[in-house]
């Protein structure tokens, strides 16, 4: 490609067909067609040339180097790259819609990189700007979309990018260009070709927040979307899975509340993982509730085992005692409370079983009310018992 050449995807015979570079099977003859002059620029209908190689893609060339279209840039080979990029990762997007290159809007005279034809009628446009243009230059193309009925997407060459050339914390946007478009949109896009060992195609893209001095943007959020495969369109903004991630969080779903779609697709998502965190909870509290019940079966196991040791130590005279209180208490074997088998300091000292004496302390002093407290610090205290001949040490 020679330097300054507005190259072309599409032109036109002199029937009007559209004729596409790299759909071209037989380049010989559209060589010589091209030099019989049976080919021109779809805007200024001036004469062009073929051109293709090994190496570059194949494209077409005015033969004398210029056209009177207003908007012409000269192409590089990284606007040639990007733009048919898009065109195909849009034809993945939108199966059902017909993507074209170089489209022309004939009421503004525009010629969009690549359009996207939506079976209802709605038009897309889709600029991969690479060059600088003032910022007011950039305003007069968009209205001129808008006035057309067309919407309109703004993707920056990634030598625009700064903030990701920079060791800088900040996220920068210097030219007029880029604060235009985040001024309109409230995003600013760049793609970048990271070669096929890197991923290919990605997306850089700020989104948010608010300029604090003519190049520094503060508050803004920014996501590096790889392969560009995995990025859709909602609510007229670039989005992905990385994205709807990142703002399920309470606070930084405030940020998207005036994008309908985008947030009404995060706040569902919150509300499953609070419905995923509830129920992993509630799982959490049955498995406790189960192990606690293996734990106390176990418990139970060992206590009914110890009663039944325990019971074959009573005396006539214990036992005697024993049902006589279970019975005034409304108590059984099977059915006295765990409180009266109670391991206390010394009562390994005292022969009696410990739910007898227990049993005993709780009807005489408890039961009775004749202590709020009932304290057994040595064993001289329980001796004093011994003289109702019921209990033994």
């Amino acid at each position: 490609m020679y330097k300054g050449e507005v190259a072309l995807f599409i032109v036109e015979d002199l029937q009007g067909t559209r004729i596409t570079a790299f759909e071209i099977n037989h380049e010989e003859e559209i060589k010589r067609r091209c030099k019989r002059g049976e080919f021109v620029c779809p805007e200024c209908k001036g004469l062009v040339e073929y051109r293709s190689g090994s190496i570059r893609r194949s494209y077409f060339a005015h033969k004398k180097n210029e056209c009177s279209y207003p908007y012409g840039e000269p192409e590089s080979e990284q606007h040639m790259n990007g733009k048919i990029r898009l065109a195909e990762w849009l034809s993945s997007l939108f199966p059902n819609s017909k993507v074209e290159l170089e489209y022309k809007v004939e009421i503004t005279n525009q010629r969009s990189d690549v359009m996207v034809l939506h079976p209802s009628g709605e038009k897309w446009a889709f600029e991969f700007q690479c060059s600088v243009i003032p910022g007011l230059i950039w305003e007069e193309r968009h209205q001129l979309y808008q006035a057309a009925g067309v919407k309109d997407f703004w993707i920056l060459g990634s030598h625009l990018n700064d903030w990701m050339m920079s060791n800088s914390p900040n996220y920068y946007l210097r030219r007029d260009l880029e604060r235009s478009i985040f001024n309109c949109y409230g995003y600013v896009c760049y793609l970048e070709d990271q070669g096929e060992n890197e991923g290919g195609f990605c997306f850089n893209i700020l989104r948010g927040g608010s300029l604090v001095t003519k190049t520094i943007l503060d508050d803004t959020d920014e996501f590096s979307c790889h392969p560009i495969e995995i990025v859709s369109i909602l609510d007229d903004e670039f989005w992905d899975e990385r994205m709807l991630n990142y703002y399920v969080d309470p606070l930084l779903i405030k940020r998207i509340e005036h994008k309908p779609v985008i947030y009404t697709l995060v706040h569902q998502r919150l509300l499953e993982i609070e419905k995923d965190r509830n129920k992993r909870i509630e799982q959490q509290r049955l498995d406790r509730e189960k192990k606690n019940r293996v734990k106390n079966n176990e418990f139970y196991k060992q206590l009914l085992q110890m009663r039944k040791e325990q019971a074959q130590l009573i005396t006539e005279n214990e036992k005697e005692l024993f049902i006589k209180l279970c019975i005034k208490h409304g108590y059984s074997f099977k059915t006295l409370p765990g409180i009266f088998f109670t391991e206390v300091k010394n009562s390994h000292l005292i022969k009696t079983p410990p739910f007898v004496w227990q049993l005993w302390v709780y009807d005489k002093f408890i039961y009775s009310k004749q202590n709020d407290k009932i304290w057994v610090p040595n064993i001289k205290k329980i001796q004093k018992i011994e003289k109702d001949w019921v209990l033994t040490n």
